[in-house]
């Protein structure tokens, strides 16, 4: 789901968000209004690895017409690239020698 509004973690059980961050929810309390989870994709369209990316966060930061998952807007993204890259076996063809990159499919 996607993060519309900032929100500074509180302490180590909660999740920092800005705006634009991916996360997957693992846990809602509806009458709390909290949700647990981890963030997949960082506003800058970075995955997000390592410690520290999971935890609780009001559900007012989630987007309500966010009804897909990060997978499923991914696939979406995937299938709207060109027909050439989508057949593409090594994405790393598409750099110079030598360059310093990483490459996410």
């Amino acid at each position: 789901r996607m993060i519309v509004k900032k929100w500074d973690q509180e302490g180590t059980d909660y999740l920092k968000l800005e705006c634009g961050d991916m996360v997957e929810v693992l846990q809602h309390d509806i009458k709390t209004g909290w949700a647990h989870g981890k963030k997949v994709k960082s506003a800058r369209g970075e995955p997000v690895e390592g410690e520290g990316h999971e935890g609780w966060f009001p559900d007012w930061a989630v987007d309500p017409a966010s009804d897909k998952s990060w997978v499923e807007l991914a696939a979406e993204e995937f299938s709207n690239l060109d027909q050439e890259l989508r057949n593409l076996r090594r994405l790393d063809v598409l750099a110079d020698p030598g360059d310093a990159c990483d490459f996410y499919v």
